[in-house]
């Protein structure tokens, strides 16, 4: 509408047309507007619609996805979701993933960069366990169809390419957990207080 007054004053022309196409131009600008509101009424309750932040994200790292996500009015499926793992949409969905998983000893105990952090606690671990999984690994395998399917859940078999973080507790759960195997050949762990060096040890007959 502004190139079109521009337009008129280099050019001149004859001002009944040019306030004919401005009022066409103003009417199409009208009917956009509100298809545009009906449209964002409809989807803007839908888990699955995807925000600006995530496109904004997609269109920078993943364009052919970013446009087939737009072919579908906006809304992600199982397949675009697979790509889907900027920190802060995952981060978003954590409370989504916990609620999926079926064993009580394992749950998300956050993420890390573009890693999510798990903990795993049972008879066989007295200490906390902490491993993490890649969000875009996560993602791929199990992330997008806890997003879609409300039926959907996954346990421990299903992460692959878990990665156990390298921290004393860790450490201390990893040697709790042989302590039993062990004692049964005869051997023990022993752990000096001062080095912290690590050694089997051959228990008394």
């Amino acid at each position: 509408m502004n190139s079109l007054r521009t337009n008129y004053i280099k050019s001149g022309g004859d001002i009944n047309d040019a306030k004919k196409q401005y009022f066409l131009y103003k009417n199409i600008l009208e009917t956009s507007k509100i298809e545009a509101e009906n449209h964002y009424l409809s989807v803007k309750n839908n888990s699955l619609i995807c925000r600006k932040k995530l496109s904004d994200w997609l269109h920078e790292t993943s364009p052919i996805i970013w446009e087939k996500i737009l072919k579908n009015d906006g809304v992600l499926t199982a397949d675009t979701l697979q790509y889907c793992f900027q920190n802060d949409f995952v981060k978003s969905k954590l409370n989504v993933f916990n609620s999926r998983l079926v064993e009580d000893d394992i749950n998300i105990v956050g993420i890390n960069g573009n890693l999510i952090r798990f903990s795993i606690q049972n008879t066989d671990y007295v200490y906390p366990l902490i491993f993490t999984i890649r969000c875009d690994v996560f993602m791929k395998q199990i992330g997008c169809y806890c997003l879609t399917n409300p039926k959907y859940r996954f346990n421990k078999s299903d992460l692959t390419d878990v990665v156990i973080e390298q921290s004393p507790t860790n450490f201390y759960a990893m040697c709790n957990r042989l302590f039993s195997p062990l004692q049964k050949i005869g051997l023990g762990i022993h752990i000096n207080e001062y080095t912290k060096d690590v050694y089997y040890v051959r228990l008394p007959k």
